[in-house]
């Protein structure tokens, strides 16, 4: 297992942590290696995007349709090749501040689209 080092930018507590062709989105201090997936805080769960896991807040979990969820797995893997690594690269790959901000604006987007109610932080 290996922590791969990105483009740069500024560094923030989440990583993507691929093993076996499938990643995990999490914050690094919930540990890391392996693309295990902790016992989440209450209100929170996983939910399987496609080649990812996200952790998603429980009451939310209506929102995310196949749609999102597609747009969701295609950002991730985007940011997975931005930091020098693939899907099928295990390893533990850093999210920088501007790549956890389109994760955002893209679940923004696409609820202000379709006209439902979504938090920003509908991802954590």
């Amino acid at each position: 297992m290996f922590e791969m080092f990105g483009l740069g930018g500024v560094p923030t507590d989440w990583v993507i942590d691929v093993w076996n062709c499938h990643g995990v989105l999490k914050m690094r201090a919930w540990g890391v290696g392996y693309g295990s997936k902790p016992k989440l805080p209450e209100g929170l769960e996983w939910l399987n995007v496609g080649y990812f896991d996200v952790p998603i807040k429980t009451q939310e979990r209506q929102f995310w349709d196949d749609r999102l969820k597609r747009k969701i797995d295609g950002l991730l893997s985007r940011i997975l090749e931005e930091n020098g690594g693939a899907i099928n690269w295990s390893g533990i790959y850093p999210v920088y501040l501007h790549q956890l901000e389109q994760i955002f604006t893209t679940v923004a987007k696409y609820h202000r689209k379709t006209h439902k109610e979504i938090s920003l932080k509908s991802l954590f």
